[in-house]
């Protein structure tokens, strides 16, 4: 409310906030609602899930319409629950190697990303080894990591800190 110019000399005494939309789960279809995400003419970030049928066609179609492209990568969660089979979830059991021959194929699926976001991960993203070796990949591969916070027991922000890794969380 008020006009542009109250809104201008109130700046300084507010800070600002920056909002992102992020929508989750592409890649399971293909059809006329993904077309509308895509012909919104707002900033949006489109979270793909790799290795499904639609994943990689998925992500060009939103690079060539100007969204923002995450690989939302599986990882696992606390109560079992949905695995591709084809792209196999961030597990805490997995050792370094198998964590990162994961997340590259899981990049195979998702081209042109700009960052990584967990699908699930409560227990994943609690664990603060894997999510060193996570962010490490992240960083390594020029990503930052958005948390989607699927538990209030998440390390992800402050491991991401300590490692110098862009960050953002779900709110």
């Amino acid at each position: 409310k008020g006009t542009e110019r109250e809104h201008r000399a109130g700046a300084g005494q507010r800070p600002e906030r920056v909002v992102a939309i992020c929508v989750d789960d592409f890649g399971f279809f293909d059809n006329e609602l993904v077309r509308e995400f895509f012909d919104l003419d707002i900033p949006l970030t489109i979270a793909v899930i790799p290795g499904l049928k639609h994943s990689q066609k998925i992500c060009l179609e939103a690079a060539e319409a100007g969204k923002d492209i995450l690989c939302h990568l599986p990882m696992e969660a606390e109560k079992e629950g949905w695995d591709s089979g084809e792209i196999p979830l961030i597990r805490v059991s997995m050792k370094t190697a198998e964590i990162e021959k994961a997340f590259a194929k899981a990049l195979e699926t998702t081209p042109g990303v700009v960052g990584i976001n967990n699908h699930m991960g409560s227990k994943a993203t609690a664990d603060r080894a894997l999510m060193k070796t996570v962010l490490r990949l992240c960083r390594e591969r020029g990503l930052f990591f958005f948390d989607s916070v699927t538990t209030p027991h998440s390390v992800a922000r402050e491991v991401a800190k300590e490692l110098g890794t862009s960050e953002a969380a779900n709110d």
